[in-house]
């Protein structure tokens, strides 16, 4: 019988989410409709929350979502196809 319970030794891993969608920052830039710069900055400044992996950086769908409520004129902000 194999031990499957993880050792000090062997790292467990979490397993993600099959809905776990990344952005690039070009593709940040394009939905919010900004220049790629600016979205680089506000990236670098934390404002955008975001993964550097390497020199490039990686927005989740999550995350993006969250800086758009935050940056919304209406404290109920929910989107348009949103089920109620």
């Amino acid at each position: 019988m194999t031990n499957t319970s993880a050792t000090p030794d062997s790292p467990t891993t979490t397993p993600l989410p099959s809905s776990l969608r990344l952005f690039t920052s070009a593709e940040v830039a394009e939905i919010l409709r900004l220049h790629p710069q600016v979205v680089a900055r506000k990236l670098q400044a934390g404002e955008i929350p975001g993964y550097k992996l390497g020199k490039d950086w990686r927005v989740s769908e999550e995350q993006l979502g969250l800086y758009l409520q935050r940056h919304a004129n209406q404290n109920d902000f929910t989107p348009k196809n949103a089920l109620p």
